[in-house]
């Protein structure tokens, strides 16, 4: 289930140009994450399961196309959701829109990958993964 959160843009956002600095975006899209985590508790609380375990989740790839400059006062909605799934990473697929327009500032993909941090090793996306995760093993079972 997609998540959307909102950021109004402050003085400290932007940079000389007076436009949010590109670096800031990865922060947005983070916040973007959390709520999707939020949103979707049966993701959180996956996460918090595993992390007990010693498994955690980790960007392993960002990739980010900017599309027009936000300024202070922009609120930026932040679209976050699962878009696509391989045996050992997933991809979430942010969209940064510039207030309740359609008009993008930036959009990203990021890739994930669950990390046994014991065996420093990526792992599979298994069985237990899959049962907290149903967006994800629906994902897998269609590719």
């Amino acid at each position: 289930m997609k998540a959307v959160d909102r950021i109004k843009i402050r003085g400290f956002h932007v940079d000389a140009f007076r436009h949010v600095n590109h670096a800031r975006y990865v922060e947005f899209f983070e916040d973007g994450r959390w709520a999707y985590a939020e949103l979707n508790q049966h993701v959180g609380d996956l996460f918090t399961r595993l992390q007990k375990k010693g498994i955690v989740h980790m960007i392993v790839n960002i990739n980010i196309d900017y599309k027009k400059g936000a300024v202070v006062g922009d609120t930026l909605r932040i679209e976050t959701d699962l878009m696509k799934a391989g045996s050992k990473s997933y991809v979430m697929s942010q969209k940064a829109f510039i207030g309740e327009t359609d008009t993008p500032a930036a959009e990203a993909e990021m890739t994930n990958v669950f990390v046994d941090r014991k065996a420093e090793k990526v792992i599979e996306i298994n069985e237990e993964i899959m049962s907290g995760w149903p967006e994800l093993a629906g994902l897998l079972r269609e590719g």
